[in-house]
């Protein structure tokens, strides 16, 4: 039985510091999401993508994450 895998998305997912606080006193965090990326892209690429998004957001990026999302089945 062989397997099979294709990619139907790669996103890149930043999660920022917008620098205010709640009613509780906690950081309020932001999510901006880059769809459609490249699937030989680097993570070294992604990275310097990011930090350029960075200035962009002028808000520290405190977490960077890549999501896939893959068809799998028997074939």
């Amino acid at each position: 039985m062989a397997i099979t895998k294709n990619l139907i998305k790669n996103a890149v997912v930043m999660k920022y510091n917008t620098g205010m606080v709640d009613e509780k006193g906690k950081d309020i965090v932001k999510t901006y999401r880059l769809s459609n990326i490249k699937p030989e892209a680097t993570e070294e690429e992604i990275l310097a993508m990011c930090k350029d998004f960075n200035k962009v957001l002028k808000h520290s990026v405190h977490m960077l994450l890549r999501e896939y999302q893959e068809n799998i089945k028997e074939s």
